[in-house]
């Protein structure tokens, strides 16, 4: 991403990893990611778990921010 340098003329696969801490007062809550637009597909997981993906089959992948 053009946020990044070292990635902006990257093409492939990429693996990013962040640790959050959830508030005890969220717990039970519903809660949304929200990861903007990437410029190509994506798969999120939380602990090991798919969140969700945008994929081949969704039209303009590339300019759909991304809500999970």
């Amino acid at each position: 991403p053009a946020w990044y340098p070292p990635f902006e003329k990257a093409s492939g696969e990429a693996v990013w990893r962040k640790t959050v801490s959830i508030p005890p007062s969220w717990n039970g809550q519903i809660l949304q990611l929200g990861l903007g637009r990437i410029k190509a597909f994506d798969t999120v997981f939380v602990n090991g778990t798919e969140l969700g993906s945008t994929g081949p089959s969704v039209k303009d992948a590339w300019n759909q921010p991304r809500r999970y």
